[in-house]
This record gives structure tokens, sequence and C-alpha cells, in this order.
């Protein structure tokens, strides 16, 4: 894919994990795990992969952004609100099966706001940062809840999740910033 942006709705509850599919309408397209937002607070990170330049990713409170590394693999990062904050990085797989994905947890990494914590992931370096909390509205919560469990949109509406091509990279959350360009579930938080 060129350089850009692509809006997504996830979805779906299958063997006991909370999955959510990373396609639109209904075109056939690989299926990227998720998790379930836990409260309405969305969380800012700051990844930049590479060396390149950050990514400015917002998700849920216990929800799953993901970054898809050149070559496919998909890394998932699900923040924990806390004292202190952290993020459980998960890889993101198809089963044996070819079911909906897998998802495999690394080991949490306790973060401080606005100190980057490196991560090696695939041989790939990755630096880490918390950047901020924010609230969300009862009815973006409601809706990215829903968009998970219902496995259809919520009444809010369809955007859930949003994703960015940027270098190579796909970066998804409810709101994602890159140097190429932007995109955001006003559905889901604040753009």
């Amino acid at each position: 894919m060129v350089d850009g942006v692509t809006r997504q709705v996830s979805v779906a509850v299958a063997g006991g994990l909370l999955l959510g599919t990373m396609g639109a309408g209904v075109v056939a397209s690989p299926r990227v795990a998720g998790t379930v937002p836990l409260s309405p607070h969305a969380v800012t990170l700051r990844v930049s992969v590479g060396g390149r330049s950050p990514i400015l990713v917002k998700v849920l409170n216990g929800g799953m952004a993901t970054i898809r590394l050149e070559g496919g693999a998909t890394l998932g990062l699900t923040p924990v609100t806390g004292a202190p904050p952290k993020v459980v990085p998960f890889e993101v797989g198809l089963s044996a099966a070819g079911e909906p994905q897998t998802l495999r947890q690394g080991t949490p990494l306790t973060l401080q706001p606005g100190v980057p914590v490196p991560l090696d992931w695939r041989g790939v370096d990755l630096d880490i940062t918390w950047e901020g909390v924010t609230p969300v509205t009862d009815a973006q919560f409601r809706h990215a809840v829903a968009a998970f469990t219902d496995g259809a949109p919520s009444q809010a509406g369809p955007c859930s999740t949003c994703c960015v091509t940027c270098a190579g990279v796909v970066s998804c959350g409810c709101s994602v910033q890159t140097p190429c360009a932007s995109c955001c579930c006003p559905e889901a938080c604040d753009c």
C-alpha cells in the first residue's frame, strides 16, 4: 500500500480472546487481534521505529494499538493506566488453523511519562514513550467497547480504529499521527 489512511471497524469475540478485525467492509483481509478497553481514558503513546520519525498513536486504556512492520510482522501495544503506567506488548499472528488472530503476550513495560523505553522486537529497535492520558466521553467509551463485543458498529458510528501507512509501517489506533498522514475516529476518542 502507498502511504495513506484507512478506516476500519473492530469486531468479534472468539475462543475467549477478544479479537478485532482490521479491514473495511466485506473485503477479505488479514485480521488483527485486539483487547477490550477498560476505562474511558485515551492513552497517547509515541513510538519510534528503527530511529525514524515518531508515530503518535492514541488508544483507549486496555485497548490495543497495532504497529505492522515491513514484512508483515505486527506488534500490539496495550496501555494500562496505573501507578506506574505500563504497556503490554503482544505479538499478533494467525493461528495454526488460519482462524482469527492469536495474541502472544510479551513482558509488560513499565513506563514513566515522557521517558522513552527501548523494545527490540523482531530485530527492529523501537522506543515507546507514554505521552499522556485524556478522558473520553461515555459515548466514545461505549462505542469502542461495543465495536469489540457486538461484532458490529455501535450507534455512535462505524469508526473505532483507523490506520496510517507511512514509510512501510502501518500504525493503527483510535487516532494516529505520522509524518505522512494522520487519522482519527471521533466516535472512539478525541482528535
